[in-house]
């Protein structure tokens, strides 16, 4: 006997929301993606998760929008500097895509304006919204993930990508230069934050809940940007 899902039952498909009436499944919604492109050229899909529009990959440019360009620190000598500096995960250029670059709280932070026209590093209250937008922190978490174990570990808690956000566990780089958890936690950068630390949003692989708290300047997170 075939098995159906009870009526009611929502599903993202990688494109649309679906709902199933128990047999057939029904589009819900149209899709209500867009794209942006950074000063390097690299193209990024968007959609409106709540009431903003965010990216739905890691950011991966090697310039500040006026043109400036970011130092690649890939030493950790270099890493420990107090200036604006980016890495690849694991110093692999290969990780590029899907990861992005991991970015230090020095260039989350910066002047210059690391986003696209039109778009920003979220601040705090960004990231509170989106978590209230999708029923709050202790729920959201797993509608911020990606599905499955390509990149997250086996236990991958409470997944499902329901926004289409897709966040991939890439961990961080610690302010020593050591690249830890991997698979396990997904971080990034807000925009402000209190003297040396800067604030951050994370989601752990055992749970669904997005975690909003303050890390030094000198690690290195993903970042998202949202428009402004």
């Amino acid at each position: 006997m075939d098995s159906f899902p009870p009526a009611g039952v929502l599903r993202w498909t990688g494109t649309n929301f679906e709902v199933t009436d128990g047999v057939y499944w029904y589009l819900l919604t149209e899709p209500k993606f867009g794209s942006v492109t950074d000063i390097d050229g690299n193209v990024y899909l968007t959609a409106y998760i709540g009431s903003r529009e965010w990216m739905l990959e890691n950011l991966r440019t090697t310039r500040f929008k006026d043109g400036t360009q970011i130092q690649l620190s890939s030493s950790s000598l270099d890493w420990g500097l107090a200036l604006s500096s980016y890495c690849w995960l694991n110093n692999d250029p290969n990780t590029n895509l899907p990861y992005g670059k991991l970015y230090n709280g020095y260039t989350a932070t910066n002047s210059h304006g690391l986003c696209p026209a039109g778009w920003q590093v979220p601040f705090y209250g960004d990231w509170a919204g989106l978590a209230l937008d999708l029923g709050g922190q202790d729920f959201c978490g797993g509608k911020l993930k990606e599905t499955g174990n390509l990149h997250w570990q086996s236990n991958n808690a409470e997944a499902t990508n329901e926004s289409g956000f897709t966040a991939l566990a890439a961990g961080l780089r610690s302010g020593n230069g050591d690249f830890v958890n991997q698979k396990l936690i997904a971080y990034w950068w807000a925009s402000n934050g209190s003297g040396q630390d800067v604030y951050y949003s994370n989601l752990y692989h055992y749970n669904g809940r997005l975690d909003i708290n303050l890390a030094d300047k000198l690690n290195g997170l993903s970042i998202r940007c949202v428009r402004n």
